[in-house]
């Protein structure tokens, strides 16, 4: 099971929308197209996931 710290990062400048919620998504980046986990990786590391408009 993936664990995750409650810390935030930010994403570009400017960019509400393209934000990391955690603090070590950089680390779990591997899972971002891996069911099951892609749908929370999706809401929680957008820019790691390259998921930004």
């Amino acid at each position: 099971m993936i664990q995750y710290s409650n810390l935030a990062t930010t994403g570009a400048a400017g960019s509400s929308s393209c934000t990391d919620i955690r603090a070590n998504c950089a680390q779990m980046s591997s899972y971002c197209n891996v069911p099951p986990y892609s749908t929370v990786m999706s809401q929680q590391c957008r820019r790691t996931c390259r998921l930004c408009t």
